[in-house]
């Protein structure tokens, strides 16, 4: 230990010496170890971090898995059958997802709530911060509407006041009773959870809407527990043949759940950063081998009274290692520091972000990387130094022993470029990927148009009547508003949270078997909805006034539910806008216009108009099926504005606000946000995506061009002499030039055709985060040659015009 000691105080009053050195490697290092440290973090955070649950692993989500598609929503009669006949559960859970208007206790707001069984809790084994969870019995038909609270919304909205616990809130004007507060830990980003009727649900076995959660019994495996959900799944088949034909399960870990598809893009993201560190230790390397030649004379001497050679080359370990943790620690303050900005960017829709932590692990990653780059950029100067040929370096005036070899630099050149030509590849791959993405034709225009959430809430906005005439309403008084073109509204934003697929069955054609149904993407739609988007009309035409319903809505859910009442005077027909793709898929070569279809258990809804395919779900994916109803006919009180303006669409936005107070201050007003923004949220991952590799390519181009100008400015200063003759025997400086850049470019072309076979076998692994993009895409291959080739060039361009001022006579006093 004190011998080490000793090597840490002498390390330390050697770098002293060298303070510019000290300045360049400790700043280099830091962008290296930095890179991965920031990777590692994500990495622990989203990947590696147990969920914040008891006994996580145990934990496993059970979805429907029907129709090819494994991630169904579960209907309710499905999850009391699993829970009653299962044998590998202690138990499960179902929950759903909601917005209830909160009235009565400041202004109203929308919240986001999950509804839950009342073992939810139980099954995660979350406990209350404050009260009480939901307990047995709370999700019987005799139960009282309960609440508990999330932690942000309890802080934010009543100042986290305990006595709360234990009244009553009005949720879409009915009283709730608070029983507790809960934790937001673990992706419940919510602000209240309210229990539901269990048996109520039960009975509408045509809904498929939500979602089970299960805690595994101990020692029980998720193969056997799938097979076992599936014995019950098959059972439930034989009961309910013509509702659970083909109905299967998925059961899939909590924890995959959760993080979804962000672990490929992470993994390469922390492959990329440790790229960018090697380049950081190649040029802290060579820094390290220029100032240890410089020292062979120190060295020389140590050892000709007596110093072992393992202790030399300790020595200069301990140096870099001394750089590597100064580094480091910069890096992890850094890190620190900038550690709260990540999960504020909601909008990349990036799992488990906000839980981004430094934390024990992150701390023993970066050290792990400090001491591996001690050891990569430590070594080669320690055997370089701890091998001096002692006469030599004894010798006065000797450039025997001078610097590292042209062998040993062009190696480090070479390594660097071919590192840094991978990583650009990659990085060049993503973001041609994701301007490809944000390429795509919606099928609408997102610019200048303002989106406005505006639920119906509470017992006054219950009849269809008045959620047609409220919408109709407001809709009516927004666009007389100045700056406003043209207004309208959708259940469903594209690109927003989608979607509702529903079974269609199309008039004159065979019955499709059980659960073999075609499924379409509904959108309930009012005022000049297809104008305010632009969505083009291909044929036909959009809905009128004409189209106006007075009856019950079209669609019934269940066929247990009341068929609407019938009228003295005929009603309007129904009708229905359907997409290109739609139209096309289900009238194969005939004309849908004036065709039937039906949703469920609706009447028969008569196709009036065909509009261009829209990206309802998310940009990546081709065009689905998709059917537009009227809200005059379908009425439904969860709608978003689409307000067209004529300028910036935030300008209109307090206007809109102030118009909609004077008609209903009860009305909760959503947040208001441009239609271009909910596109750019949109491709969060994807962004997100092209923002890891991109920052880690940005970094290894700079690095390598530090490291290519150094190794030839160095080379340049080595080779004075003998540039000094050759300008004296009458050397041109074209000529002086032409050596120089010719030594630094044969390095960077070995480099880069290194680069290039390796990146067409590792960019391979980015197949599936590509849109429209191949892994090999030569275009990319060949503009990032360039580049590199161009950035390398002009490294060493500079010192070759520094070589070319050397002075002849100089060089040969010199000599």
């Amino acid at each position: 230990m004190d011998s080490l000691w000793q090597d840490l105080r002498f390390a330390a009053r050697m770098l002293v010496r060298t303070p510019a050195l000290v300045v360049v490697a400790v700043l280099t290092l830091a962008l290296g170890i930095g890179a991965n440290s920031a990777a590692f973090s994500l990495v622990n955070a989203i990947l590696l971090r147990p969920l914040p649950f008891a006994d996580p692993d145990r934990l496993v989500m059970v979805f429907e898995n029907a129709r090819g598609f494994n991630h169904g929503a579960v209907s309710a009669h499905e999850f009391v059958a699993w829970r009653s006949e299962n044998k590998s559960f202690d138990d499960l859970a179902m929950f759903g997802y909601g917005a209830y208007t909160l009235t009565g206790s400041g202004e109203p707001a929308t919240v986001k709530a999950q509804l839950v069984t009342a073992s939810f809790f139980d099954v995660l084994g979350r406990r209350a911060l404050v009260g009480r969870t939901f307990s047995a019995g709370d999700d019987a038909p005799a139960s009282p509407r309960l609440a508990l609270l999330g932690h942000a919304f309890w802080t934010s909205r009543f100042g986290a006041d305990s006595s709360v616990v234990g009244k009553r809130i009005a949720l879409d004007g009915a009283p709730y009773q608070v029983i507790g507060v809960v934790s937001n830990a673990g992706d419940m980003d919510f602000d209240v959870w309210v229990n539901f009727d269990l048996a109520a649900e039960t009975r509408k076995v045509g809904k498929h809407s939500f979602l089970v959660v299960g805690r595994l019994k101990q020692g029980v495996a998720m193969p056997a527990a799938s097979a076992d959900l599936t014995r019950v799944a098959e059972g439930l088949e034989r009961r309910l043949p013509t509702d659970n034909a083909g109905h299967r399960v998925h059961v899939v870990s909590m924890h995959d759940e959760t993080v979804g598809d962000v672990r490929r893009p992470l993994l390469v993201a922390l492959g990329a950063a440790l790229f960018v560190l090697l380049i950081a230790c190649a040029n802290v390397g060579h820094l390290l081998l220029t100032r240890a030649a410089a020292r062979q004379r120190e060295f020389a001497v140590r050892l000709a009274l007596g110093a072992g050679r393992m202790r030399l080359a300790r020595q200069l370990v301990t140096e870099a290692l001394l750089l590597s943790l100064a580094g480091g620690g910069i890096a992890l303050l850094v890190l620190v520091w900038g550690q709260d900005a990540l999960p504020a960017l909601t909008a990349l829709h990036i799992p488990r972000l906000a839980e981004l932590r430094v934390d024990w692990r992150v701390v023993v990653a970066t050290t792990a990387a400090c001491i591996f780059a001690a050891l990569g950029c430590g070594i080669a100067p320690a055997f370089r130094a701890s091998t001096p040929h002692l006469r030599a370096a004894l010798s006065e005036g000797t450039r025997a022993t001078s610097g590292p070899g042209r062998r040993i630099a062009g190696l480090l050149v070479v390594s660097e470029v071919a590192l840094a030509l991978i990583l650009l590849v990659g990085a060049g791959l993503m973001l041609k990927s994701f301007a490809r993405l944000t390429g795509v034709e919606p099928g609408f225009q997102a610019r200048n148009v303002l989106t406005v959430p505006l639920p119906l809430p509470g017992p006054r906005y219950d009849s269809p009547d008045a959620q047609r005439q409220s919408v109709a309403g407001i809709l009516g008084e927004v666009a007389a508003l100045p700056g406003v073109l043209t207004a309208g509204a959708s259940n469903t934003l594209p690109l927003g949270i989608c979607c509702n697929n529903m079974g269609v069955t199309v008039e004159g054609k065979p019955a499709p078997a059980p659960g073999q149904e075609v499924q379409a993407r509904l959108s309930v739609v009012g005022g000049r909805y297809f104008d305010a988007m632009r969505i083009q009309v291909r044929r036909g035409r959009v809905f009128a006034a004409s189209d106006a319903r007075v009856a019950v809505p079209l669609i019934r859910w269940y066929p247990q539910q009341p068929a609407p009442p019938r009228f003295d005077e005929p009603q309007p027909m129904p009708v229905g806008v359907i997409s290109e793709t739609m139209a096309r898929q289900l009238w194969r070569g005939d004309d849908a216009l004036g065709k039937r279809f039906r949703v469920l258990f609706s009447p028969w809804i008569t196709v009036v108009g065909i509009v261009e395919d829209v990206k309802q779900a998310s940009l990546q994916e081709p065009a689905a099926l998709e059917m537009y109803l009227s809200d005059q006919q379908e009425p439904n009180r969860d709608m978003t504005l689409v307000i067209r303006t004529a300028g910036d669409p935030t300008l209109v936005a307090p206007m809109v606000r102030e118009r909609i107070r004077a008609m209903d201050a009860e009305l909760p007003i959503g947040a208001m946000q441009p239609m271009d923004r909910v596109v750019w949220s949109s491709v969060g991952p994807p962004r997100f995506n092209a923002a890891l590799l991109g920052f880690s390519g940005a970094l290894a181009l700079v690095l390598a061009l530090i490291g290519v100008y150094g190794v030839i400015s160095y080379s340049v200063e080595r080779r004075t002499h003998e540039i000094g003759i050759r300008r004296a025997l009458g050397a041109q400086t074209r000529d002086v030039l032409r050596l120089v850049l010719n030594q630094a470019m044969t390095f960077v072309a070995i480099g880069i055709a290194i680069g290039v076979a390796g990146a067409l076998a590792l960019t391979r692994v980015l197949s599936t985060l590509l849109y429209d993009v191949r892994p090999t895409d030569p275009a990319t291959f060949i503009v990032v040659a360039l580049l590199l080739a161009g950035v390398a060039f002009a490294a060493g361009y500079l010192p070759g015009r520094r070589a070319t001022r050397v002075d002849p006579t100089d060089a040969l006093k010199a000599e």
